[in-house]
């Protein structure tokens, strides 16, 4: 917030305060506001660590103390910052080959990364946007905060159905399942913020893209006002969370039922591994959210805090670099990229020598290649037949995973 003054302020102490009417008789108070920055005409101040997590849930953070405050937009910035890194590092490893981006899974994974994205970049930004600009700023990152988050939300209701499809329902041929996935994906988020612009909540003077603080009269963050942010954001989360632990049950059951011996130690730990891929594509993490509303603990919202800004980071660990098929395509061509361009470097020196390569000697080099390459393509052609008769689950599974070891690929 910018004061202008006509008076020459730069040699003048400035408090930035507030009248606060919560108090029996009103009374002035800097609780929650900094000094920015001081000039003969100007006097900037803002409200302080508003750029946390748990904002998104619950704004009053009126019960912390400035250091939990901190504490809390620490975590965030940093969360916030590890996350888009991974994701972008996520998008690439997945787009990068079309081997791998024709996978309806890695497709749907990078739907959900691209959203998670740019909600993590307009979170970062868009919070506290009110300080550096005007009420257009407020409103616009406060609407597009909003609309990419939904879209992360319905992108996680769609891995859910695409995991329940593959492995409880176990059938995987299902035409323009992608593009619906998108329409739903996109469109949706966009009906419900259109709504929300379109139906005037009562109460607030700014709409209900703006939280406003009534008793000391000014803007205190550029998100969903109460009544917007539970109607227009915490029922379809609360709806698509339901929706994605009933499959995340269903899947645990098919994961946990597919070895007819016991487990041993190294099973249970690939079924915890999975358990723990599964809840974070799904964002079951997003339940902690409803345990921090209202005067919710300090560690509550920590936890909430830190898991959900770190999202971005386990989609990167457990579907791109921890996946055996994106890491080998990947090693694979930049091993070839090196060998060919020291091929290319041995082939040119070699050529500016000047020696002679004798006829007979290279004819029969042509010769040998080609018996050899003979040789290679029937050795091929039966090892993919053996495959091909043994993998009768590679329609359903990627890798050509069978149901006992399904709980290892997902």
């Amino acid at each position: 917030m910018v004061f202008y003054t006509t008076n020459n302020t730069e040699d003048a102490y400035a408090k930035c305060q507030f009248w606060d009417m919560t108090t029996s008789t009103g009374a002035w108070s800097s609780k929650g506001m900094r000094l920015i920055n001081k000039t003969n005409e100007t006097i900037t101040c803002r409200s302080v660590h508003l750029t946390n997590f748990a904002i998104l849930i619950n704004p009053s953070n009126s019960q912390f103390t400035e250091i939990q405050s901190t504490v809390l937009e620490i975590i965030t910035i940093v969360g916030c910052m590890l996350s888009i890194i991974g994701l972008l590092i996520t998008i690439i490893g997945l787009a990068v080959f079309k081997q791998i981006r024709k996978v309806l899974t890695n497709r749907v994974h990078m739907g959900l990364s691209v959203s998670l994205l740019f909600s993590y970049i307009f979170l970062l930004i868009g919070l506290e946007s009110f300080s550096y600009g005007g009420t257009g700023t407020c409103y616009f990152f406060s609407i597009v905060t909003h609309y990419f988050f939904l879209c992360a939300f319905c992108w996680m209701l769609c891995e859910a159905v695409n995991l329940y499809l593959r492995l409880v329902v176990v059938f995987d041929h299902h035409s323009r399942m992608f593009l619906k996935f998108t329409v739903f994906s996109l469109l949706t988020p966009l009906a419900i913020v259109i709504i929300t612009i379109i139906v005037e909540f009562t109460g607030s003077k700014y709409g209900t893209y703006i939280i406003e603080d009534m008793s000391a009269a000014k803007i205190t963050a550029c998100w969903l006002d109460y009544k917007a942010r539970m109607s227009a954001f915490l029922l379809p989360l609360l709806l698509i969370l339901c929706a994605n632990f009933v499959v995340f049950i269903m899947v645990m059951r098919v994961l946990f039922t597919s070895q007819k011996t016991a487990p041993n130690k190294t099973q249970w730990l690939a079924r915890l591994r999975s358990a723990v891929s599964v809840s974070t594509l799904i964002g079951l993490s997003w339940i902690i959210g409803f345990f921090a509303l209202g005067e919710a603990s300090f560690v509550i919202n920590i936890i909430f805090s830190l898991v959900n800004s770190l999202q971005g980071v386990l989609i990167c660990y457990l579907y791109c670099i921890a996946k055996t098929d994106v890491m080998t395509k990947w090693k694979t061509t930049m091993k070839s990229t090196f060998t060919s361009s020291a091929r290319d470097v041995s082939g040119l020196s070699t050529s500016n020598s000047g020696a002679p390569r004798p006829n007979a000697r290279f004819k029969n080099g042509m010769s040998g290649t080609n018996s050899t390459a003979l040789t290679t393509s029937k050795v091929t052609s039966s090892v993919s037949n053996t495959r091909r008769n043994d993998n009768k689950y590679s329609n359903v599974y990627p890798n050509a995973e069978k149901p006992d070891h399904v709980y290892e690929r997902l």
